[in-house]
């Protein structure tokens, strides 16, 4: 939906920043681990682990023999993310046409739960040493 004649661009796309598109980002994540957590049960093998420290949040799963990580990061007005393998890419906020802020990955816009799948689904469900029993549907 297009919003009205007298919508305020100006001061929507101020208050779109990287900043605030971080600290929210942040408390998505934090409830993202603690979903795939109370999904997956009670595995002693592995579990899911959200750290934020500073302009840093780490979203990991760890157990034996095992440390994979994708690890976000505020860098001045864009979202760093470094994914398991070493891949990483960048993120800025835009004010799409619809009048709501949304992060933007090369030439593709994405609403918040679009980015976390973005960079959370592999690691939550598609890493090879996941059993599939492990994940309750």
């Amino acid at each position: 939906m297009t919003p009205d004649a007298d919508f305020n661009w100006v001061r929507e796309r101020s208050e779109c920043s990287a900043g605030k598109i971080f600290q929210q980002l942040a408390l998505e994540l934090e409830q993202d681990v603690g979903a795939i957590n109370s999904l997956r049960g009670s595995s002693p093998r592995y579990g899911f682990n959200f750290k934020q420290v500073g302009a840093s949040i780490s979203v990991s799963v760890e157990g034996n023999r095992l440390n994979r990580s994708v690890v976000f990061s505020l860098d001045d007005n864009r979202i760093l993310v470094r994914l398991p393998g070493e891949k990483s890419f960048a993120a800025t906020v835009t004010l799409c046409n619809d009048g709501k802020c949304r992060l933007r990955v090369n030439e593709e816009t994405y609403s918040s739960w679009q980015f976390r799948k973005m960079t959370l689904e592999d690691l939550f469900f598609n890493d090879p040493w996941l059993s599939p029993s492990e994940v309750k549907p």
